[in-house]
């Protein structure tokens, strides 16, 4: 095993320095390693990295404009230290990066072991870091990537990251994921890009030149804006509520069985296009261009008003519909000039509807009429 200490810092790095299989290197707190051009760390056993905020580990090149590799971990006959959290996912032990800045490398982790990074700084890297699934990001801060690519991708939990002016990816994981209260921004893909099962809660999402949010079975108090393409697309049985979504691209929201209590404002490619039995209820939709909702079984107690669509479809149609109750449609408009009739609201084939206590005021069609229902059994 290996420590290096701050006394005898800092450490020049001119070749690609390797630890033996199984041993385990120690940094600890305001040691400095210097890296010549293209020169890794190949890391064979586990990483300590234990640096305060005052007093933080330094990677860098050797000049401030040499490009160095970055730390790699390669395979390894030992097993790794697992890594251990507590409820709160604190650190308990295992691989850690602890108060560390990292500048000018390539990629300035490659894992295939789970460690925690904490309290990290990555900055003007070519591009982020790369976890095994189980790994931890808490608390880090991701800027100006020189390159393409993500500013995380893989591990399990990421909590209260400041991602900003990344070429690529904000955060791109896997499925069982918590993804919780960072902060993303200025990102040429998906802000968050989570397959299956994640928890997408409470993050704050500008300026992407993708989705905002890709994936996600629970998306709640999410604020999304100013992403080039819809603001949200998730699982079609995923829970949406309390998000903000507004001016985006695309559609504000694509999927969603539960969709409540969410402020959908100014997005240009349609509000929602949900689940066929999707709950629709209490959302804020007010001037957004295109569809405003399409599918979904319950529509209920939203507020909808001053909307247009442009192109030949239906601005509120399902063939699912069972329930149309209280909601308050004022000032949408249809300013298509051409096409075939459309109805601002159709339902065509319903089984059983209720339809009550709606109130529709100044909203018009050009082609067609204000609302169509056909079915079994229609209550108004």
């Amino acid at each position: 095993n290996r420590t290096l200490i701050p006394e005898n810092s800092p450490y020049w790095l001119n070749t690609n320095p390797h630890t033996a299989d199984g041993k385990n290197v120690t940094i600890e707190a305001g040691t400095t390693l210097k890296f010549y051009q293209n020169i890794e760390l190949k890391l064979c056993g586990n990483l300590f990295v234990y640096g305060p905020d005052d007093d933080p580990v330094i990677f860098e090149g050797l000049y401030g404009y040499t490009r160095w590799a970055g730390l790699e971990f390669q395979s390894s006959s030992f097993p790794r230290e697992e890594l251990v959290v507590d409820e709160e996912n604190n650190y308990v032990s295992g691989n850690a990066l602890l108060w560390a800045e990292f500048t000018m490398s390539n990629k300035p982790l490659y894992c295939n072991a789970d460690i925690y990074v904490l309290n990290c700084e990555f900055i003007h890297n070519n591009t982020g870091i790369q976890l095994e699934s189980n790994s931890h990001a808490v608390n880090n801060y991701f800027q100006y990537s020189d390159g393409s690519g993500y500013a995380i991708s893989g591990g399990k939990y990421f909590s209260n990251n400041y991602i900003n002016t990344i070429t690529g990816y904000g955060i791109n994981t896997h499925a069982n994921a918590t993804v919780i209260d960072n902060e993303i921004s200025n990102v040429t893909s998906c802000g968050i890009d989570a397959t299956g099962d994640a928890e997408i809660l409470r993050n704050t999402i500008t300026d992407c030149g993708s989705y905002g949010i890709n994936g996600g079975m629970i998306v709640n108090e999410n604020t999304v804006t100013d992403c080039g393409s819809y603001g949200i697309e998730c699982s079609w049985e995923a829970s949406v509520t309390n998000n903000t979504i507004e001016d985006n691209t695309g559609y504000a929201l694509k999927g969603g069985l539960f969709i409540d209590n969410n402020t959908i404002i100014s997005n240009d490619g349609g509000a929602i296009e949900s689940s066929n039995e999707a709950t629709i209820t209490n959302n804020t939709i007010h001037d957004n261009n295109c569809r405003i909702i399409l599918k979904g079984a319950i529509i209920e107690n939203n507020d909808i008003v001053n909307n247009s669509k442009y192109g030949s479809y239906c601005s509120i149609e399902s063939d699912y519909i069972k329930r149309f109750v209280n909601n308050n449609i004022v000032s949408n408009s249809d300013n298509n000039n051409s096409g075939s009739d459309r109805r601002f609201i159709n339902f065509p084939s319903c089984d059983t509807l209720l339809f009550k206590d709606n109130y529709i005021f100044d909203t018009y069609n050009r082609h067609g009429n204000v609302m169509y229902f056909k079915g079994n059994s229609i209550q108004i």
